[in-house]
């Protein structure tokens, strides 16, 4: 099931969202899909430290967060994608958040970038 979820999620991994939105982008995706889910919300930390942010990502029934923002806050060595936490000793504190995700959300979130304008 993870290599469905990244197939469905990849091409929407480049958007010029946070995690609260990439989230929306996400569970929107998953819902459409069926398959199985929790939005959350909370903190996280890695290597023991605090990353002192609130942070959004997605848990699977299995084990496995959904969590393509991470890298934003803690570069390219963070964990990307469809992972196993504890694998990369991440921890993951935090409670399900409700996420309704209307389409015309969807669509705006996830809208290419507009042209550069001239000033």
């Amino acid at each position: 099931m993870n290599d469905r979820i990244h197939e469905l999620l990849s091409p929407y991994e480049h958007l010029r969202l946070e995690c609260d939105g990439f989230t929306r982008v996400a569970h929107y995706l998953l819902e459409k899909a069926e398959i199985p889910h929790i939005c959350m919300g909370g903190q996280v930390r890695i290597g023991g430290e605090l990353l002192d942010l609130p942070h959004f990502w997605i848990a699977t029934p299995d084990g496995h967060v959904v969590d393509y923002k991470l890298r934003m806050w803690l570069g390219p060595m963070a964990p990307h994608g469809v992972f196993y936490p504890r694998k990369y000793g991440v921890v993951y504190e935090g409670e399900p958040r409700e996420m309704y995700v209307p389409e015309w959300m969807f669509v705006v979130l996830t809208m290419p970038d507009p042209p550069n304008l001239p000033t």
